[in-house]
């Protein structure tokens, strides 16, 4: 029982953002226990974060994840947890949730893909952290995605979900999360109150994992909302019971506050 429990714990810190707490939000209009779904619609021009050329009808997923720079210069995220700050570098971005400049949830990006790759283990030490084994063996979606209403639009799966336990910038120990899968949702046109527009356009990306080997019967889901302009607006994680998924943790960042990010810290890089 005692390794069982452990390993839940890992996975639900594994790649969440923010800090977990166990009051329950309102759902936004559209989305239910399983799949997401709502009516509206999006566009991808009029971007002004780091861009990629996309093809018609795609999301480049990286404008889309991250505040852009006009505001990312001089202003971050808060809301009902731990505020949150963007810095997005050559081949990866940072969603910073202090002004020290850790913890962090740390993506890498390439022309293919965003990949899920840092996040923290201890809040208080950069130099505790849990990595993609591999780097880039867990894609959270492709750079260039569609979306999607009722059915989802870019899938993307992994078999490998092998992940480091870094203390001290050595490896301590070696995890996995069962097979995953990633769908992108919307545009969806959602509300999240605070400073931030009502009926905004919304991309869900839907990450399952501990899922079986046909990726099915996901034990996990966490849901990402991101808006072109304020990137990441919301995070939750639900556990599958009796076929839905039922929230149990949840993040929003919806007031729009004065103060550009901190220099990231993370010594192991």
């Amino acid at each position: 029982m005692k390794s069982v429990f452990i390993i839940i714990i890992l996975c639900l810190a594994l790649f969440g953002c923010g800090a977990a707490t166990k009051q329950m939000s309102p759902m936004p209009s559209g989305l239910g226990n399983a799949a997401p779904g709502a009516t509206g619609s999006g566009s991808s021009s009029g971007s002004t974060a780091a861009t990629t050329q996309c093809g018609p009808g795609e999301f480049d997923m990286l404008d889309w994840a991250t505040l852009d720079p006009d505001l990312a210069a001089g202003f971050h995220m808060e809301g009902n947890a731990n505020p949150l700050y963007t810095v997005v570098q050559k081949d990866k971005f940072f969603w910073i949730k202090s002004a020290s400049g850790y913890p962090w949830d740390i993506q890498l990006t390439d022309k293919s893909n965003i990949y899920l790759w840092v996040t923290e283990q201890d809040w208080n030490d950069p130099h505790t952290f849990k990595k993609s084994d591999k780097n880039t063996n867990m894609p959270l979606t492709s750079r260039c995605a569609k979306g999607g209403q009722s059915q989802p639009g870019t899938s993307i799966k992994s078999k490998d979900t092998s992940f480091d336990t870094v203390n001290r910038c050595a490896t301590t120990t070696v995890s996995n999360l069962g097979t995953m899968v990633n769908d992108v949702w919307g545009p969806f046109k959602m509300s999240f109150g605070g400073d931030l527009p009502a009926n905004m356009d919304t991309l869900i990306v839907s990450y399952r994992y501990d899922c079986d080997a046909n990726y099915g019967n996901c034990a996990d889901r966490e849901q990402f909302y991101l808006s072109q302009r304020y990137g990441l607006v919301r995070w939750d994680h639900g556990k599958l019971i009796n076929g839905q998924y039922v929230l149990d943790n949840f993040t929003v960042y919806n007031k729009l506050v004065a103060g550009g990010p901190p220099t990231p810290i993370f010594p192991c890089n």
